[in-house]
């Protein structure tokens, strides 16, 4: 019952401090954002260090900030173009002036591009909506979320009582086929319904953005659930008391928003 209690206090400040975000949006979204993605490439380097491949503090997590927060530049300024400079040349200089490994390069990388893009689309999609309608970023956002939402509801109202076929059982014993396929069809509800209401797609676009976040969504937690396993590690961490880490809680957000941000931005032409 405590257990139960203590993961329910965590998900409601957890809604309380996105809704938040999202309506703040500008730097105090970009802050707290970026707090998340700290977290978030310190648990993921952790995991990596007890797979053996321990990631380099000093490009890890000034290169995942910096690609977070390009949202916040100037679009015209080529940030990704200069961060993937920055990994490739003060990256490996330093593995040759400190004798240390490439692997340790490598997982750097690899966690900033993982976590970093990701949240900087976030970023992106929430507030680089036109400016003539500022209220679109924040549509935008919350339509992924609640597809992201339905999408885990979804798999666990119907694996739970009729799962039978495992998913992918070296990765995530509990998941299961009817769970993915009830996962994918409440996405597909769920944004289809918000897609056409608050966004004013057409239905085969809001069923096309259902399934990509279906899609997705699944995708990016059975990721974190491989890179658990490869650590031995039943959660990223500690951090949000009885959710476990903050990429147990947001890692479909990694996958989805990335190719939700480049499609609503065809379908809707929000400015890049």
């Amino acid at each position: 019952m405590r257990n139960f209690i203590t993961r329910l206090l965590s998900a409601a400040i957890l809604i309380v401090l996105v809704a938040i975000t999202i309506f703040a949006r500008g730097w105090f979204a970009a802050v707290v954002v970026s707090i998340f993605g700290l977290a978030a490439a310190w648990e993921l380097s952790r995991m990596l260090g007890k797979a053996g491949h321990p990631a380099h503090p000093v490009i890890l997590y000034p290169l995942t900030l910096v690609l977070v927060l390009r949202a916040m530049v100037p679009s015209h300024i080529p940030v990704v173009e200069w961060c993937c400079i920055f990994a490739v040349i003060a990256g490996l200089g330093m593995m040759v002036f400190e004798k240390g490994t490439p692997l340790s390069w490598m997982s750097a990388l690899g966690i900033s591009a993982y976590v970093g893009l990701g949240l900087g689309y976030f970023l992106l999609l929430l507030d680089r909506a036109p400016r003539s309608d500022p209220r679109l970023g924040m549509l935008l956002v919350a339509v992924m979320l609640a597809g992201i939402v339905a999408c885990d509801t979804g798999a666990y109202a119907v694996g739970i009582p009729l799962g039978r076929h495992r998913l992918m059982p070296d990765i995530s014993p509990k998941k299961s086929i009817e769970g993915a396929v009830g996962g994918l069809l409440a996405a597909i509800v769920v944004e289809t319904a918000l897609g056409m209401w608050l966004l004013n797609l057409n239905l085969p676009a809001s069923a096309a953005l259902g399934v990509l976040v279906g899609v997705l969504a699944q995708i990016g937690d059975l990721a974190e659930s491989a890179l658990k396993r490869q650590a031995d590690m039943k959660d990223s961490s500690g951090l949000i008391p009885g959710h476990g880490g903050v990429m147990d809680r947001f890692d479909s957000i990694l996958f989805v928003v990335p190719v939700v941000y480049w499609y609503l931005q065809a379908a809707l032409r929000i400015r890049p």
